[in-house]
């Protein structure tokens, strides 16, 4: 692999949100298209992946943390260079999408950034046992001036979608 194009600076994205949304099978899906029932991830995990869109080639970077250890992560200062912070919920568990609020203004205030902020709907195939409404995600993220997605990394639905927004959006920022 050809390394001189790959750009030094790279994109930091964080998915956050409380144990069991998704976070995990979320970037497997992406990875490697497939999903395992029964995951659990403790404290951060990283995953780097290089992507080419066009003649660019780019350091993608892929953190995932569960909201409880957020005091821990602030600390770190894991925080203070994030590019982006996907915000997941689960859509079939109302106390998952309660705090997505206040995770979203403590993700900003410990930024040194201006950060791009995306909340995700996760479990979308799971829409018969649903406690929060598309449009009710969807009005969240609007009133906070983020983008809103409604995913599902057991079926893939709109996962693919979800990390190719991501990265044309930061493309277009030119944060790369």
């Amino acid at each position: 692999m050809d390394n001189k194009n790959i750009n030094k600076k790279a994109i930091k994205c964080i998915l956050i949100g409380d144990f069991s949304v998704g976070k995990t099978s979320i970037l497997q899906w992406q990875y490697w298209y497939s999903f395992k029932v029964h995951q659990v991830q403790i404290g951060l995990d990283l995953n780097t992946t290089i992507v080419q869109i066009e003649d660019k080639r780019i350091n993608f970077q892929f953190l995932e943390g569960s909201s409880y250890y957020i005091k821990h992560i602030f600390q770190s200062g894991i925080y203070k260079h994030v590019d982006i912070f996907v915000v997941v919920y689960d859509i079939t568990n109302r106390e998952t999408f309660e705090g997505v609020y206040q995770l979203c203004q403590d993700c900003s205030k410990k930024s040194n950034q201006d950060p791009v902020f995306i909340i995700v709907g996760s479990k979308q195939d799971l829409y018969n046992e649903r406690q929060i409404s598309y449009q009710e995600g969807s009005e969240l993220a609007k009133s906070l001036g983020f983008a809103f997605f409604e995913i599902s990394a057991k079926t893939g639905y709109q996962v693919e979608e979800l990390f190719e927004y991501l990265i044309k959006y930061m493309i277009n920022l030119d944060k790369y």
